[in-house]
């Protein structure tokens, strides 16, 4: 099921990120990784699959067993399957306590380009950077830096944070 940003940035709120998660497209003769897309697997048993293309963001829920979607036809004896990604240093699995999205351009006209989850002790566990065809894992400091450079490109930079807070044994959106 496909999301909107903000939904898709929200649907990491205490949730318990167990793996993350490369999509690869294989046949019998290659075997190579969609640079484009990541999948979280959550706790619950569903996927959070994230797809930058052309300006971009789109956010899919997945079920445990849903194979990756991706937007284009595969050939016969083409198929997709999920790896863990390899060098990352975050320590798995990690519950979210607030995320926030970094919007570049002006108001009527902004694109999604950077994502930051953030741990309970609010400490940034992952920095995605979105702002190419790509999905770049960076430090907080180098998306920091790489945000600074953006600001002459786009002209605007804004920052949005969702976080989630218990209120009378009802979750809400703050």
């Amino acid at each position: 099921m496909e999301i909107n940003k903000r939904a898709g940035i929200q649907q990491f709120l205490q949730k318990t990120v167990q793996d993350i998660l490369n999509v690869e497209l294989i046949s019998s003769s290659y075997q190579t990784i969609l640079t484009d897309t990541l999948v979280f697997a959550l706790k619950d048993d569903q996927q959070l699959q994230i797809t930058v293309k052309q300006g971009q963001t789109l956010f899919h829920i997945l079920e445990k067993e849903e194979n990756p979607i991706v937007d284009f036809p595969l050939d016969e004896g083409e198929s997709t399957r999920t790896s863990k990604v390899q060098n990352i240093q975050v320590k798995l699995p990690a519950t979210i306590q607030s995320v926030t999205g970094v919007w570049a351009g002006k108001s009527s006209v902004q694109f999604l380009v950077g994502i930051i989850l953030w741990t309970p002790e609010k400490q940034p566990f992952l920095c995605l950077c979105l702002e190419t065809d790509e999905i770049e894992v960076l430090t907080h400091q180098e998306l920091k830096d790489r945000i600074d450079h953006m600001v002459s490109d786009y002209g605007e930079i804004t920052m949005e944070q969702f976080h989630q807070l218990a209120q009378n044994n009802e979750d809400r959106l703050d």
